[in-house]
C-alpha cells in the first residue's frame, strides 16, 4: 500500500531538474515549447458537475502554462489524428480519445479520488475520478475531482508551481521556456476517503446588515480552490454534525411526548438556541428507533449520491433522557471523581437536572446500532455516521461491535494539538475504537497561536491510517499566518500519510523564502519545540498558558529570526512572504504582554476576569496601578489593531482563534473600562475585601460598619464575582439546594483618599449588588437600597453610584463597609468598584 501512495521523490526531482534545464528536449518525449504547437483537449461541456470541473481543470492548466512559459495553448474538444500523431497534445479528463487508449474513465479504474498522469508517445494524459454528485471547484469540497488533482499534481511536481497559502502572494510560479517529461506513468489515489477541513470563519461574506453568509464570496472561493489544489475531496462523506430535527421534529412533542427525553420525571420539549435544536430523544423507546430508520430511508430515497450518508450524532447541550429504561442502557457506569466540577457531580453517575451522565457510550452506541440494523435490512447502500463525543467519546464496554454501515467519527483534541501525555491517551482511544468499528474517522481541531506542528500532524495521520481510519473532517476556524506549513502538511498527509515531512518542509521553505529559507526554518524549529509542550487547542481555557510557554526570551528570538530573514530577502518577493508571518508574531507577542499585564494588575488587587493567574500580592501606589492599566490598554489596542488590519486587507495571515475571541473580548472590555476610569482621574478599588456572613443578623448591633471594628479574622473574597463562587455555595450550604448561602453578608475595606482631592466631590460606585444593600463610610451611613423586582427587575446587575464627600477623610485611612442581603440565587457584590471625583461647581 505504501508504494502506491507515496510519490517517488527522486523520480520527480529528476523530472523537475530536466524541466528546468532549458536543454533541447530529446525526440520521443512529451514537451511544451513554442515549436510544439501544444493543444489541450477535453470532452465537450455539459451541465454536469464533473464536466464543469474538467473544463475548469483544462482552463487552469492553460492559464498556468501561459504564466510559466508565456505560451497561449488553445483548448479544444475535437482534434485530428495528424495532430495526435505529431505530438504536443494534452488530454485533460476522460474523453473519447482517452477511452480509445483504454486510460480509464471512472473510480473503478483510478481508485476513489485517484488520477493518472501518463505520456503516450509525445502526448500527455491528465485524468482521474470525477464525481458526478460532488461540488464544483471553488464552491465546496464534496465529491472528488480526480482530473483536477492530476492537473494540480502535474503543475506542482512537474512544473514547479507551489501553493503555499491561498491568494497571489502564496502562489509560486517559475518561469521556463519549455517543459519536458520523460516516459511517465504516474498513478495515485488518496489514503483517506473523506478529506474535508471546514473553512475559517473569515472566508464568509459579510452582508450590509452585518450578518454573514458562509461558503460564498471571493475569499471563500480562494480557500476552496486552495483545498482542491492540495487534493482535498470526499469520496464517502462523514456527516457527524448534530442531527437536530432531521428525524424528529420539535413540534411532534404534543403528539408523542414519549419520544422526547425525560428530565426530573417529566418529558422535556425541545427548544431552539443559536440556530440549532436543544434536547434529546428517549433512546430506549423502540418507536424512536423505528422513526429514525423510516425517515433516514426516506431521505436516502430522495438523495442523489451512490452511497448517501446520514448523521446519527445526538444534539449538543445535554438534557439526555433520565428515564429508568434509558439508564438501564447505560449499564454499570462509574461515578464522576471526587474532584469533578461544573455539571459533573462528585461521586454521582447522573446530573438529573442537566441530563448529564458520567458516561453515555453504552446507551448512544446501542441506539445507533439498532438504527443501523434497521436501515441495513432495507438498504445496504446507505451509510450512517456518528460522533464519538463528550460523554460518549469512549468506546462502549457493552457493545462488542459497531455495525459496518456506521462510520464512527471520533471527536478529539489530544492527538494533533495535544501535549505529549495527551497524545498517548488520544492514541489509546483510537486503538480501543479500532477493536470495535470497521469504519473509523476523526473529527479534528487545528488551532495554534505562535507555533506550527508539521511533524506531529504527519505523525498523527500516519498513526490514524495504520489503525484503519479513512475519514477526516476538521475545524479550522482561523487562518494561520506563518502556520500555513502545518496546514499544507495536514492536506498532503491525508493523501499520503507516509510522506517525508522534512522533504516537504525543505521544499516549502525554499519556495516561500528563498535566501531566507534556512533562517525561517530556525523560526519553525523553535515554534515547533515550544508548541509541543502544551495543548494548543485548550490554551483558550487558560490564558496564562501562552506567556508561560512563549516567554519574553522565546518571543525575542523569534523576532530576531524574522528580522534576519527580512534582511536576507530584502527587495524580493520572498521578503513579502517573510513579512506575511509578522502579524502572527505581533499577535502572539501582544497577547502574551496583555495577559502578563492583567496578571500584574491582579497582583495589585485590581479586579480582572477569572482565568488570570497571578504571583504574590503586591502593594502598589495609585500611579503604579494607573501606569499598569495604561500598559494593558496599549497592548490590548495593539492586539486588536493587528486583527482589524488583517481583516480589512482580507489577509490570509489573520491569527485570531474563534475560541479565544469570547475570552479575550471579556479581558479587553475590562481593560477598556479600567482605562476609562483612570482617564477620568478616578480610583479603582481593590478586588479583594474582608468578608463575613451574618445569618444571625447581628452585624448592626455589634457595629461591623464602624471605623474601629476589628475584622482581622474575617475571610478574604473578591468583589468581582458572587460569594457562591468563593466558598459560600451549595457545597457549604446544601440546605439551600443549588443556591448556596442566602442571607446577609458584610464587606469591609480600608482605603486612602489623597489630600489633593479635598476640593472635589467624592462618589463611591458599587459595580453591582445582588440584591439589596446598605453602605457606610467611617461609620456614617451613606446609601441604602432594597431590591424590588416589580419596580426594576434588573437592578441587581446595575451599578450603584452615590456621593460620600461629607463622610470621607482626606490623607487618612477610611473604612468602607457594605451589608448585602441575598434572598435567592447568586448573591454579593459582583462587579468592580470605584471611587470617582467631580469638580465642585
Amino acid at each position: 500500500m505504501r508504494n502506491c501512495l507515496k510519490t517517488s521523490v527522486l523520480i520527480l526531482l529528476g523530472i523537475f531538474v530536466a524541466a528546468c534545464s532549458g536543454q533541447v528536449m530529446a525526440e520521443g518525449r512529451f514537451h511544451i515549447s513554442p515549436n510544439e504547437k501544444n493543444i489541450i483537449v477535453t470532452a465537450p461541456a455539459n451541465k454536469s458537475t464533473s464536466s464543469f470541473n474538467r473544463t475548469y481543470a483544462a482552463k487552469e492548466l492553460a492559464d498556468y502554462l501561459k504564466l510559466i512559459t508565456g505560451l497561449e495553448i488553445p483548448i479544444v474538444t475535437e482534434i485530428g489524428e495528424d495532430k495526435i500523431a505529431s505530438g504536443g497534445v494534452i488530454f485533460v479528463g476522460p474523453s473519447k480519445y482517452t477511452d480509445a487508449l483504454n486510460l480509464g474513465n471512472s473510480k473503478y479504474e483510478f481508485g476513489a479520488g485517484g488520477f493518472l498522469i501518463k505520456t503516450i508517445g509525445r502526448n500527455l494524459a491528465l485524468l482521474g475520478d470525477d464525481s458526478e454528485d460532488g461540488s464544483k471547484i471553488g464552491e465546496r469540497e464534496f465529491g472528488e475531482t480526480g482530473t483536477y488533482y492530476a492537473v494540480a499534481t502535474f503543475l506542482e511536481n512537474f512544473c514547479g508551481v507551489r501553493w503555499l497559502w491561498p491568494g497571489e502572494l502564496g502562489t509560486v510560479i517559475p518561469r521556463k521556456k519549455e517543459i519536458s517529461l520523460p516516459v511517465t506513468d504516474y498513478r495515485s489515489h488518496p489514503a483517506y476517503l473523506c478529506r474535508n477541513n471546514r473553512p475559517p470563519l473569515e472566508t464568509a461574506t459579510q452582508k450590509p446588515d452585518g450578518s454573514w453568509i458562509a461558503f460564498k464570496g471571493e475569499h471563500f472561493r480562494e480557500w476552496s480552490v486552495f483545498q482542491r489544489q492540495h487534493r482535498m475531496g470526499v469520496s464517502i462523506n462523514m456527516p457527524v454534525g448534530h442531527y437536530g430535527e432531521a428525524y424528529l421534529k420539535a413540534n411532534e412533542f404534543e403528539a408523542h411526548p414519549e419520544y422526547f427525553s425525560m428530565i426530573e420525571g417529566k418529558r422535556k420539549p425541545w427548544w431552539r438556541k443559536g440556530g440549532g435544536s436543544v434536547g434529546q430523544v428517549c433512546n430506549s423507546n423502540a418507536d424512536v428507533v423505528n422513526l429514525f430508520v423510516r425517515r433516514i430511508l426516506e431521505k436516502a430515497e430522495n438523495s442523489k449520491g451512490t452511497m448517501p450518508t446520514f448523521s446519527l450524532t445526538s444534539n449538543d447541550g445535554g438534557f439526555f433522557c433520565m428515564c429508568p429504561e434509558c439508564k438501564k442502557m447505560d449499564g454499570n457506569i462509574k461515578p464522576w471523581p471526587e474532584d469533578a466540577t461544573g455539571g459533573r457531580i462528585p461521586g454521582k453517575c447522573y446530573n438529573e437536572k442537566s441530563g448529564w451522565a458520567s458516561s453515555l457510550s453504552n446507551r448512544i452506541w446501542k441506539f445507533n446500532n439498532q438504527v443501523a440494523q434497521g436501515v441495513a435490512r432495507e438498504n445496504l447502500s446507505v451509510m450512517l455516521a456518528g460522533l464519538a463525543y463528550a460523554m460518549y467519546v469512549e468506546p462502549p464496554e457493552e457493545v462488542k461491535k459497531i455495525e459496518d454501515n456506521i462510520i464512527v467519527g471520533i471527536c478529539e483534541y489530544k492527538l494533533a494539538v495535544g501535549s505529549p501525555g495527551e497524545y498517548r491517551k488520544g492514541k489509546d482511544i483510537f486503538l480501543e475504537w479500532a477493536k470495535k468499528a470497521r469504519n473509523l474517522g476523526i473529527r479534528g481541531y487545528y488551532y495554534s497561536v505562535g507555533g506550527s506542528r508539521p511533524h506531529r500532524i504527519a505523525e498523527t495521520f500516519r498513526f490514524l491510517y495504520n489503525v484503519g481510519c479513512r475519514f477526516h473532517i476538521a475545524e479550522a476556524s482561523q487562518t494561520y499566518g506563518f502556520n500555513w506549513i502545518e496546514y499544507v502538511i495536514n492536506k498532503k498527509a491525508q493523501w499520503d500519510p507516509f510522506l517525508d515531512v522534512d522533504a516537504v518542509v525543505d521544499d516549502y521553505f525554499n519556495a516561500a523564502y528563498g535566501p531566507g529559507a534556512e533562517t525561517m526554518k530556525k523560526y519553525l524549529e523553535l515554534q515547533e519545540k515550544i508548541s509541543m509542550q502544551y495543548n494548543v487547542m485548550n490554551s483558550y481555557h487558560t490564558p496564562d498558558t501562552l506567556p508561560e510557554n512563549w516567554t519574553a526570551d522565546v518571543r525575542k528570538k523569534l523576532r530576531e529570526y524574522l528580522d534576519e530573514a527580512i534582511k536576507k530577502t530584502a527587495g524580493t518577493e520572498c521578503e513579502k512572504r517573510v513579512r506575511f508571518s509578522e502579524p502572527a508574531w505581533e499577535y502572539l507577542d501582544s497577547y502574551c504582554e496583555f495577559v502578563l499585564s492583567l496578571s500584574r494588575l491582579k497582583a495589585m488587587g485590581i479586579s480582572v476576569p477569572q482565568g488570570i493567574k497571578t504571583t504574590k500580592p503586591v502593594v502598589a501606589s495609585q500611579k503604579e496601578i494607573t501606569d499598569e492599566i495604561s500598559n494593558a490598554y496599549a497592548q490590548w489596542k495593539r492586539y486588536k489593531g493587528i486583527i482589524e488590519k488583517c481583516k480589512s486587507e482580507k489577509s490570509w495571515s489573520i491569527p485570531e482563534r474563534i475560541y479565544d475571541k469570547g475570552t479575550t473580548e471579556a479581558f479587553g472590555k475590562t481593560v477598556e473600562n479600567l482605562y476609562a476610569v483612570v482617564s477620568a482621574n478616578a480610583m479603582i478599588l481593590p478586588a479583594t475585601w474582608s468578608f463575613k456572613i451574618d445569618p444571625a443578623e447581628k452585624g448592626i448591633s455589634e457595629g461591623w460598619f464602624k471605623l474601629d471594628f476589628n475584622d482581622k479574622d474575617w475571610d478574604k473574597i473578591r468583589v468581582d464575582t458572587f460569594w457562591e463562587n468563593q466558598g459560600y455555595g451549595k457545597e457549604k450550604f446544601p440546605e439551600n439546594g443549588s443556591e448556596g448561602y442566602n442571607g446577609k453578608g458584610w464587606y469591609r475595606l480600608s482605603i486612602d483618599i489623597p489630600q489633593e482631592r479635598k476640593d472635589e466631590k467624592v462618589f463611591w460606585e458599587l459595580g453591582a449588588v445582588d440584591e439589596s444593600g446598605t453602605a457606610w463610610v467611617n461609620g456614617q451611613k451613606v446609601w441604602s437600597f432594597n431590591f424590588n423586582p416589580k419596580e426594576d427587575p434588573g437592578a441587581w446587575e446595575k451599578p450603584k453610584r452615590f456621593e460620600i464627600t461629607d463622610a470621607v477623610k482626606f490623607a487618612e485611612k477610611n473604612t468602607i463597609a457594605v451589608q448585602v442581603e441575598d434572598k435567592g440565587g447568586m448573591g454579593g457584590i459582583w462587579k468592580p468598584c470605584f471611587i470617582l471625583f467631580e469638580k465642585k461647581k
